[in-house]
């Protein structure tokens, strides 16, 4: 009896393990890689805050050049080339505070901005991942253009 149970055993090890063995074949519209699957590591970008901060260079159509006074990190290395950066405001609804119609068109827009008026872009930077391939693309998410009230002249005061 031992015997005829140790035949049948032996002879499901000479069926069974050439089945375990056998490797999946890679797909042909995959490359191959380590474990025979393309990776998705590098499929979604990572995704971080930019913020610019500045004064109001000019503005054409739809879009706003900010002179670059403060940055956060990521828009600091993403500013890197120098120049003056011109943001793309197609879509957004751009933020105006303190700032008057000066132009009488009846409406707030870019065209009423002045060069002291303070600009803050904000947005999010989309970075491949490290050891991954491919470009930041930025999407701007808001546009704030402020002005401060001009300060009012002090008032001298006599001691008598």
């Amino acid at each position: 009896m031992k015997k005829l149970i140790l035949v049948v055993l032996a002879g499901l090890a000479t069926v069974a393990l050439p089945v375990m063995g056998a490797e999946a074949k890679p797909s042909p519209d995959k490359a191959a890689g380590k474990h025979g699957a393309k990776s998705k590591r590098c499929d979604k970008a990572r995704s971080v805050g930019f913020v610019v901060r500045g004064t109001f260079a000019s503005a054409d159509g739809a879009s706003v050049t900010v002179t670059v006074e403060r940055a956060n990190k990521h828009a600091s290395r993403w500013l890197e080339d120098g120049g003056v950066p011109t943001f793309d405001t197609t879509g957004l609804t751009v933020e105006f505070v303190g700032v008057v119609d000066g132009d009488a068109s009846g409406t707030v827009d870019l065209a009423d901005a002045l060069t002291t008026d303070r600009v803050h872009v904000k947005g999010k930077l989309a970075l491949p991942k490290r050891k991954c391939e491919g470009d930041a693309v930025l999407t701007v998410k808001k546009v704030k253009v402020s002005r401060e009230a001009p300060e009012a002249p002090a008032e001298e005061t006599t001691t008598e």
